[in-house]
């Protein structure tokens, strides 16, 4: 009954401090311990935030951190692991209704913008899929690869599936790089050639391809036109042929000699 009391009146003291003075008035760790009051009502929740802290390192990994990883600390268990989770998703879902009644996706800024909070505090790649409609406006926009700390796997018979499945004027990629610059390898540069290639075959603008990397991007289009781009960097690797796959080949139906009614230049 007494260390009860303790853990109260301390849990009281952390919250007024918080009330009165705001975040900043917490270390790290207070942090951690204030937010598990809500899923640990009864015990000492100090130890453990120091818990988290040593295993991850600091604030920043601990929300980052996937679920599977919160549970293995000792002491964590499920409903505190979806708790911490929660927040960050709650901050991004936040950033993405800032930019909702975008109507038009008309610059790389914009699109930077816009998929920007899908890769705050990501520790592992991961690939952003955009499609826009003819007015550029988003008709989807949704994560379809996933990687380890430095790769994430770019499926282009996927890409394009999505691309034929929304109906999509315009298509934007968008990957992260948790441990390096926002600079495209030689792979990014090779894969997006395909992807340009195909998409011209089906009537598709490839709008861009952005690479995020903390708070910095690289947009393929801000650097000269997507076309323009590509073909410049032909001129400094040795890639692979394009390929040209046939719309009919993903059951578009689409007729012999149709002309698509998309401008096949890139619109920035």
């Amino acid at each position: 009954m007494a260390e009860e009391s303790i853990h109260s009146g301390h849990r009281s003291r952390l919250k007024r401090l918080y009330e009165e003075f705001g975040i900043d008035a917490l270390s790290d760790h207070e942090i951690v311990e204030l937010l598990l009051f809500y899923s640990i009502p009864r015990r000492d929740t100090n130890r453990l935030a120091h818990e988290l802290l040593n295993s991850f390192g600091c604030l920043e990994n601990i929300f980052a951190a996937p679920l599977s990883a919160l549970i293995k600390v000792k002491g964590i268990k499920i409903n505190s692991s979806l708790l911490i989770k929660l927040v960050p998703d709650i901050a991004i879902r936040i950033e993405k209704s800032k930019t909702r009644n975008v109507l038009r996706m008309e610059s790389s800024t914009q699109i930077g913008d816009y998929l920007m909070p899908y890769f705050v505090n990501r520790v592992t790649e991961a690939v952003m899929f955009l499609a826009l409609d003819t007015r550029q406006r988003v008709v989807c926009c949704k994560q379809i690869s996933e990687g380890n700390f430095n790769s994430a796997n770019i499926n282009v018979r996927i890409i394009i599936e999505e691309a034929i499945k929304f109906n999509a004027a315009y298509i934007v990629l968008a990957h992260n790089l948790p441990s390096g610059t926002a600079l495209p390898s030689l792979a990014d540069i090779n894969t997006s050639k395909d992807i340009y290639a195909i998409c011209q075959s089906i009537g598709v603008v490839f709008y861009d391809h952005l690479i995020f990397a903390g708070d910095d991007y690289i947009s393929f289009a801000d650097s000269g036109g997507m076309k323009q781009f590509l073909d410049t960097y032909r001129e400094f690797f040795v890639c692979e042929e394009d390929i040209v796959y046939d719309r009919a080949f993903y059951n578009v139906g689409m007729l012999e000699g149709e002309t698509s009614d998309v401008d096949m230049v890139a619109p920035f």
